[in-house]
């Protein structure tokens, strides 16, 4: 099954870059808990939480303001970073560790998709 993706990482937290779905049918940008562990995120610190629907079932999210990186190329030093609010949510049964929707990454940047040439094009909003 072929989905929209693009290369992502947890600011300079960690080095791990892992494949990110980017859900324009996303309101908010979602991860999996485990990453606020990762990342050294103690989520018991934020007071900004809400109730969501994904797979089916209600749970709750716990944003956090975070740094993404975009890498571009094949170079991972090319890359374009922004600061957003990453709602983890516990549990988590997507395919994908990382969703990038519409608050946090299509507010942010330009995407255009293209299911025939399998292409995921990410323009910085600032170059537009």
């Amino acid at each position: 099954m072929l989905r929209p993706v693009v290369p992502i990482n947890f600011s300079r937290a960690t080095n791990e870059t892992i494949v990110a779905l980017v859900d324009s049918g996303s309101e908010h940008t979602l991860a999996a808990h485990w990453w606020a562990d990762e990342l050294g995120i103690d989520l018991s610190a934020s007071h900004d939480r809400m109730q969501l629907g994904i797979g089916g079932r209600a749970v709750e999210a716990t944003f956090v303001h975070v740094e993404l990186r975009l890498h571009q190329g094949h170079d991972g030093d090319d890359f374009i970073s922004w600061y957003t609010d990453v709602g983890f949510l516990e549990p988590w049964d997507a395919q994908f560790y990382l969703i990038l929707g519409q608050v946090g990454f299509f507010d942010q940047f330009t995407v255009t998709m293209n299911r025939r040439l399998l292409t995921v094009k990410v323009t910085d909003v600032q170059v537009v």
